[in-house]
């Protein structure tokens, strides 16, 4: 599945790496990710999509804001222009699609960093 090979590269920058929702007792630094929205590519003989585009949030959290951006980064790293196969998906390419800062309550820096995911089926 997707998540979890977005999870292997996610886990390169940071332990604490959560697919979706986080419990409000994990402590700073954290990653979360998920899928946003899924467009799949038509195919000129019908019978399919055999490439999908996915909408990919990798959201940063730090309890200070050089620490997120320095976060946010090393996620820009790891998955700008990523590639590569496994857990029976193949991502054909990973692009940066932009990133939004948000200041959470209780001094949490939250970074939302965002890929387009080409898929393929």
């Amino acid at each position: 599945m997707l998540h979890e090979l977005i999870y292997d590269q996610l886990k390169t920058i940071l332990d604490d790496v959560y697919p979706g929702v986080v419990a409000e007792e994990v402590s700073l630094p954290y990653i979360a990710h998920f899928n946003v929205s899924n467009i799949p590519s038509p195919d000129a003989d019908q019978e399919g999509s055999k490439m999908d585009v996915i909408r990919w949030q990798v959201s940063c959290f730090h309890n200070s804001f050089a620490n997120v951006v320095s976060l946010a980064d090393s996620v820009r790293t790891a998955l700008d222009e990523f590639s590569g196969s496994g857990h029976d998906v193949t991502v054909t390419r990973c692009l940066f699609a932009g990133e939004n800062y948000i200041y959470e309550a209780n001094r949490v820096h939250h970074i939302a960093v965002d890929f387009d995911i080409r898929l393929r089926r």
